[in-house]
């Protein structure tokens, strides 16, 4: 099992039934944001979250798989090419000038993501913005946009439009780690083989990897699992 808390959320599921069930009709563009301000913490950019070879990455790994992850979910698909762009105070990635200091991680990455059947997807993750989370998927006759999207335990605000009028839904949510919890529990307990899988988690490190190398070459990438 991969410990993705967004896809215990009760309510991240009950969308990812509306959407397969056709209710905003053929997804066409999937967007998400999460961001939060860690250079204007007290440790500022001396911390571990900013040293690629402690952290494993940066702000991508960090919080930008949660709309990657989420978006891919929701949509019942996965990217087949990326094209990015990344940044840190420094040069982003090894200093051939300087090999023997760290590696420094990304502090901002944006990514667009080519779905099959031609939906798009663009994505950010940001150590140096303001605080901001939130999750839209565009479809050929509705949308859905989830406010407070990744924020742990947050109550959330979702708007969902379609042929049938608008719904407004706010101060729902639930305690993620526990809903994963109770579901792991439960799986244990019945001997059911819990979801989602390492094949899901290894997919999002295959376009995360494609999302570095498209930020370092400046080349669209492909993202299948390699």
């Amino acid at each position: 099992m991969t410990a993705y808390r967004m896809q215990a959320d009760p309510v991240i599921r009950a969308l990812g039934s509306f959407v397969s069930a056709g209710r905003i009709g053929q997804p066409t563009k999937a967007m998400g944001e999460f961001t939060f301000p860690v250079l204007a913490g007290s440790k500022g950019p001396d911390q571990w979250r900013l040293d690629a070879e402690l952290a494993g990455g940066g702000a991508l790994v960090d919080v930008g798989v949660y709309p990657l992850n989420t978006a891919r979910y929701l949509l019942g698909s996965d990217p087949v090419a990326v094209d990015a762009t990344a940044r840190a105070s420094e040069p982003f990635g090894d200093r051939p000038d300087d090999p023997e200091s760290p590696r420094l991680a990304d502090e901002h990455v944006h990514f667009l993501a080519e779905f099959p059947e031609g939906t798009t997807g663009e994505f950010t993750a940001s150590f140096s913005g303001d605080a901001d989370s939130w999750l839209e998927l565009v479809g050929e006759s509705g949308r859905i946009r989830i406010e407070n999207a990744f924020v742990p335990n947050g109550e959330r605000t979702v708007r969902v439009s379609t042929d049938a009028g608008d719904v407004t839904l706010s101060g729902i949510g639930a305690d993620e780690t526990v809903e994963e919890f109770d579901y792991f529990a439960h799986c244990v307990l019945t001997g059911t083989p819990p979801e989602p899988d390492g094949r899901d988690g290894l997919t999002d490190v295959a376009v995360m990897d494609a999302v570095y190398e498209a930020a370092a070459t400046g080349r669209r990438t492909d993202a299948s699992r390699r």
